[in-house]
């Protein structure tokens, strides 16, 4: 039993006693005890200590890094290219890993980063003139920065 349902049962037990223990609250009529529990008010949650949240984030903490774990062992064949800088290396810190790439190269890489390469985009904008005859700097495409390409498609159903 968690420490949440002791204390709500703790609290169920002392529905009957006063604080003092002398007095006793009238219990309510068995016709209201039947209502439905949304209608009976939110349920408030006991306050966690310091030391129990700080638990709580470690854990959090403890399922992400297998989480990326897991993720990190799904890996693809694939060719790296920079379109915006051709010819230069790229290094960038992405879920905690570090990877340097070399533009034109070969690499294994987590499905996860060659989706995240494959997403990034400079944007294109252009000036237009508008109805009311005012120039509006506007975002009217993008440039891909980079292109990863598998080289095995079969390898992405594994």
């Amino acid at each position: 039993m968690s420490d949440i349902d002791e204390k709500i049962n703790k609290l169920k037990g002392e529905i009957g006693q006063s604080q003092t223990g002398n007095d006793t609250i009238q219990k309510p009529d068995p016709v209201e005890d039947k209502k439905p529990a949304e209608t009976a008010g939110p349920v408030i949650p006991p306050k966690l200590t310091a030391r129990q949240m700080e638990e709580i984030s470690k854990q959090r903490i403890r399922d992400k890094k297998k989480e990326y774990a897991e993720m990190n062992k799904k890996r693809i064949r694939v060719k790296f290219t920079n379109i915006e800088s051709p010819g230069v290396d790229v290094n960038f810190n992405y879920q905690g890993f570090e990877y340097w790439l070399h533009d034109g190269e070969e690499y294994n890489l987590p499905t996860y980063v060659v989706d995240h390469l494959n997403r990034l985009a400079t944007p294109k904008y252009e000036s237009v003139i508008n109805k009311s005859g005012v120039p509006e700097h506007k975002m009217v495409g993008s440039f891909n920065r980079f292109s990863v390409v598998p080289l095995n498609m079969g390898e992405l159903t594994k």
